[in-house]
């Protein structure tokens, strides 16, 4: 078999970098760029009764359904098309401009629930995250076999109580895995408009975001309007009380990462020197 010099797979990342092909491999500079799966984001999307839209990227994508064309394979006539339904993104995608904002661009999305009880959306969210805790540890990035590479999460309105046990689930498998728990870091929650955010807790340990929106002029402003317990920032700003998680990209460029310490007097996270 003859071999060339070309990367026969498609780029997983393509759709970010829709001025280079594809099938290039690092942009084209494989000598002095790096292109590893391991950055990971998890968003966790809200209560949302399409079922296309549970645990996707199309959550967080303004788009349509749109009609196209389907071929199908039939030997004996040589095959035939008919049209389907598929959505096509046509405005903003809040979860590629978070990925652009924090330099990560593997995603991985959750479905934050359907379930009203905060109690059971928290439970549910602990025992999946702990099932899925093998496969998002095994994805991150690695340097000489060890994990060099944070977990970021992302979530909106019932997604946020769901991540929090969701977080609770990762880290009860850390505690089973103590060789892995030294390795795993999680270095930024952000909850946009989370429902029933005061039974949402933080310790302090992980840099963590509130951002809500005050008002009177949306007829669901009123549901997320609660504050989180525990060192947080809140991120409040007024646009007609929208939940929508669409009403919420001006507040993407608030969103950073590093090591942060939290200052009790200025109600802020300090962002800490790199160790040398």
């Amino acid at each position: 078999m003859r071999e060339i010099g070309r990367w026969g797979v498609i780029d997983q990342k393509a759709e970010l970098y829709k001025n280079i092909t594809p099938y290039a491999y690092a942009a084209n500079q494989p000598t002095n760029a790096i292109d590893p799966d391991g950055k990971l984001v998890i968003f966790i999307n809200g209560f949302t009764g399409t079922t296309m839209e549970q645990g996707t990227q199309w959550y967080w994508r303004q788009y349509q359904m749109q009609s196209v064309p389907k071929t199908h394979s039939w030997s004996a006539l040589g095959g035939f098309q008919d049209n389907h339904y598929e959505p096509v993104q046509t405005g903003r995608a809040f979860d590629l401009e978070v990925s652009q904002q924090l330099g990560d661009e593997n995603r991985k999305y959750v479905h934050g629930g359907n379930i009203i009880s905060s109690g059971e959306r928290k439970s549910s969210g602990e025992d999946q995250g702990y099932s899925d805790a093998p496969d998002i540890i095994a994805s991150l990035h690695r340097t000489g076999g060890i994990i060099d590479e944070s977990i970021k999460f992302i979530t909106h309105s019932m997604g946020g109580v769901y991540g929090d046990g969701y977080i609770a689930g990762i880290r009860k498998y850390l505690d089973k895995h103590p060789e892995l728990k030294s390795q795993v870091s999680i270095n930024l929650i952000a909850d946009f408009d989370p429902f029933q955010a005061n039974k949402i807790k933080n310790d302090g340990s992980v840099k963590k975001q509130q951002f809500t929106h005050k008002g009177k002029g949306s007829s669901t402003g009123w549901l997320a309007n609660e504050e989180e317990e525990g060192p947080h920032e809140n991120n409040e700003s007024s646009t007609n009380g929208s939940h929508s998680i669409f009403s919420f990209l001006n507040d993407i460029k608030n969103l950073q990462t590093g090591t942060y310490k939290w200052n009790e007097k200025t109600k802020k996270w300090d962002l800490q020197p790199k160790k040398r």
